[in-house]
């Protein structure tokens, strides 16, 4: 795409990232970043969260994906983005943050509304070096890291309980979710106010805020202890995305708010309790992700989209909302 911030409505070649290889990208409200297969880091958006340099009060709007040169040396195996951050894990377990910091969500041991507390190029969090750190999520003011040996560690806001340290307290280093010790977690997914984890024999867990059933456990009512959803236990759960849970079989369930559609159940209604989604049936899903709109990557390579769509967000040439998945034609052709 070009050096402008005109929306689309269709996906367009992101021409700034030709040529680059790009293994996985994540994205966020006003920033995205992307990871080269050679280890690279690319930023595109607002830099208070891409580790580019700015200082506060002056972020600097990138239009073109730029390399975050900082990270060019660091073996980078995996990205994660939230609202106001971004976390980078390096290939010997080492993991660096970068942005705005006011809830404690880089764990680097400090925090601060008001002037808060902006590192404005990745660190390394130090606290992190010794626990073989194999994978990374972030929600919006929130950050998780799993180490090789199944322990989960959690930092940031924590309002609803959303870290599953058992209170409600915010964190401004990574603690261990001690409940989690035994249960042999191999994928923890970070969602907006709560947190889904998946064990390595495909049983799900979750904390954090439930006012329209996004935990899936029957009720609304937040859990600040991670709790396992029985309903998911004999579906050979592989893969867990925010309010999606996908099975070895390609089916995908969902749970919570539905305001926008962005379940693709059809309706508007919430759901509290983990519910197949129809409208994916018989399309061997391979990975899902999920915010007011959800896009679903079938493993024969075609995109299904749903959910809010003002901006054009679904890719389905309008701005429309959508209450089913939808297949993008432009990726079918």
């Amino acid at each position: 795409m070009g050096d402008d911030n005109k929306d689309r409505e269709v996906f367009t070649r992101v021409s700034s990232l030709s040529g680059k290889n790009i293994i996985a990208i994540a994205a966020a409200d006003v920033h995205s970043i992307a990871l080269s297969k050679d280890g690279k880091v690319y930023g595109a958006g607002i830099d208070e969260s891409l580790g580019l340099g700015s200082r506060e009060g002056h972020f600097k709007i990138y239009a073109t994906f730029t390399e975050i040169t900082d990270l060019r040396d660091k073996g980078i195996v995996a990205i994660a983005a939230g609202v106001s951050h971004s976390l980078a894990l390096s290939s010997n377990g080492k993991v660096y943050a970068t942005g705005l910091n006011y809830d404690g969500q880089l764990g680097l041991g400090d925090s601060g509304e008001g002037i808060f507390k902006l590192h404005a190029t990745f660190t390394e969090i130090i606290d992190l070096r010794d626990k073989n750190i194999t994978a990374i999520s972030a929600s919006d003011s929130a950050s998780f890291a799993l180490s090789s040996n199944g322990k989960v560690y959690a930092t940031g806001e924590n309002y609803y309980g959303e870290l599953g340290l058992g209170d409600k307290t915010d964190r401004n280093v990574f603690a261990e979710i001690t409940d989690l010790r035994d249960k042999n977690i191999t994928a923890i997914s970070a969602g907006n106010m709560h947190t889904t984890a998946l064990s390595k024999d495909g049983r799900v867990y979750a904390a954090g805020y439930n006012s329209n059933g996004e935990l899936g456990l029957g009720d609304k009512n937040n859990r600040d202890t991670f709790t396992e959803i029985t309903d998911l236990r004999d579906k050979n759960i592989t893969a867990i995305s925010n309010s999606f849970a996908l099975s070895s079989d390609g089916k995908v369930y969902a749970a919570g708010d539905n305001y926008y559609g962005e379940l693709g159940l059809g309706d508007e209604n919430d759901r509290d309790v983990w519910t197949l989604v129809p409208s994916l049936s018989g399309k061997n899903i391979g990975a899902v992700v999920a915010r007011l709109h959800s896009i679903a990557l079938s493993k024969d390579g075609r995109i299904y989209t749903t959910g809010y769509n003002s901006n054009g967000q679904l890719g389905l040439d309008d701005k429309i909302d959508r209450y089913k998945f939808t297949l993008v034609d432009s990726f079918s052709k």
